[in-house]
């Protein structure tokens, strides 16, 4: 599961919406502006920053970053039966009755 390293003041909010959006299973830790934790998982300190699966980190500091990490997680089959469902396609219509 991708893990959000995230820090109050640090612009977090952008990435934490658009994981909660797509409806991505991740990991929100907080951590300190050069904490010893943050540190040992992206050396450069840039905040946030999500560890990926595969062990790859995306820094989330920029936009074109978000948007990135929204279109790989958004091609994944079960995000787009959550994003079906939330825009109330057949799929959400089917469940109701």
């Amino acid at each position: 599961m991708p893990t959000l390293y995230y820090a109050v003041g640090a612009c977090s909010l952008a990435p934490h919406v658009a994981l909660e959006w797509i409806g991505a299973p991740y990991e929100a830790v907080r951590v300190q502006f050069g904490s010893e934790e943050l540190l040992a998982v992206n050396p450069a300190g840039a905040m946030p920053t999500l560890r990926e699966d595969d062990g790859g980190l995306l820094g989330l500091e920029e936009y074109p970053n978000v948007q990135a990490l929204h279109d790989r997680l958004a091609a994944d089959p079960a995000v787009q039966k959550v994003l079906a469902r939330e825009a109330g396609d057949e799929p959400r219509k089917a469940s109701q009755q």
